[in-house]
């Protein structure tokens, strides 16, 4: 596998406590599991993973997040990979209302989101069903059994 040239990173920068964990996309290019930010060039798409905005998830969930996308990268388009993150942002956004930490993916958290999306936006299960699912299969933690089965 040919590996794609740096200069199509940017803005890849890791905390300063995390050590990298290098991974490398569908199409070659190399990225930092641990990095704040996956942001590359792949092909024509632009791939532009601003984990910063995930704060709402407990520390041990945004690394399962990061693992289970990291799969996404390494095996998927980097056009499904962007989809699959902004529907997990979304999701997060709407399931961490009361400002505590988001520590587990559960079936009454994700029957409540369900519940508030309108019906153009009810694919949007399907999606987060597909990471959900490949998230528990993978064998991180923070995914409840209960929480994908009932989308199958």
């Amino acid at each position: 596998m040919k590996l794609a040239s740096l200069q199509n990173l940017t803005n890849i920068d890791s905390s300063p406590e995390e050590p990298n964990e290098k991974r490398i996309t569908k199409s070659g290019i190399e990225f930092d599991l641990n990095a704040d930010r996956w942001s590359y060039k792949d092909g024509v798409s632009r791939v532009s993973l601003d984990f910063t905005t995930l704060t709402m998830l407990s520390p041990d969930l945004l690394l399962a997040a990061k693992r289970t996308l990291a799969w996404y990268a390494e095996n998927r388009s980097s056009h499904h990979l962007n989809n699959l993150f902004t529907r997990l942002q979304h999701f997060s956004r709407f399931s961490s209302r009361e400002g505590e930490l988001i520590r587990v993916i559960d079936a009454p958290s994700l029957i409540s989101y369900r519940s508030s999306l309108n019906e153009n936006c009810q694919w949007y299960m399907s999606a987060l069903a597909g990471i959900l699912k490949r998230w528990a299969k993978l064998g991180h933690q923070g995914v409840t059994p209960d929480a994908y089965r009932d989308w199958e």
